[in-house]
């Protein structure tokens, strides 16, 4: 008789805290996404002839699901063991910050870009005469935007971390590669 009423007390209980547990870990789970452009190469002059050489992405990142993403944060993380290679993120110029919160269906827009500065002697043709350069018109490389890109354009990965109104912490890993894009939603950090 005894068991029969610890039971019928217990199991409701039980039952109450699965279900509390799976709403807060798993049911209410925002799912950020994002999606980026095609790579806009730019190049352009700066003082004593040297070129910037600039490789961006247009980035949108949206909330697919019905909950709020809180506290968004951003990293970088290294693909195939190469350097990172964007500029904002590795000098740690916050995108985000604790404020920034996405509403269902809502997106922000951002830019990533690495870029690279050549000196006057890597692009430009010249003689010396008279112990004085002369750059001839031309450039001694046909496309430098080609020639110097960052091989880390080839694939990279960025890593969304955002809470839900629980302060449960949840993750987006962004994988680009040569051919595809994709989003994985992660409840754990990934270990790399």
């Amino acid at each position: 008789m005894m068991n029969i009423i610890i039971t019928a007390i217990l199991s409701p209980l039980f039952v109450t805290a699965i279900i509390f547990i799976i709403r807060k870990y798993c049911i209410n789970r925002p799912k950020l996404s994002l999606k980026i452009s095609v790579e806009l190469p730019a190049q352009r002059i700066i003082e004593n002839h040297k070129h910037v050489l600039t490789w961006r992405y247009e980035c949108i990142l949206k909330n697919n699901s019905e909950y709020t993403a809180r506290n968004i944060s951003m990293i970088e993380i290294s693909y195939e063991r190469l350097p990172l290679i964007f500029d904002h993120i590795r000098n740690n110029d916050n995108l985000f910050n604790e404020q920034t919160h996405l509403e269902k269906n809502e997106e922000i827009t951002f830019e990533i870009s690495t870029s690279h500065t050549t000196e006057p002697d890597e692009l430009f043709k010249y003689t010396i005469e008279n112990e004085t350069k002369i750059y001839i018109p031309g450039l001694k490389i046909p496309n430098p935007l080609k020639h110097f890109r960052p091989n880390g354009l080839d694939g990279f990965y960025l890593l969304f971390k955002y809470y839900n109104s629980q302060g449960v912490p949840f993750y987006t890993l962004f994988m680009k590669t040569k051919t595809t894009s994709k989003n994985m939603y992660l409840r754990k950090a990934p270990k790399f």
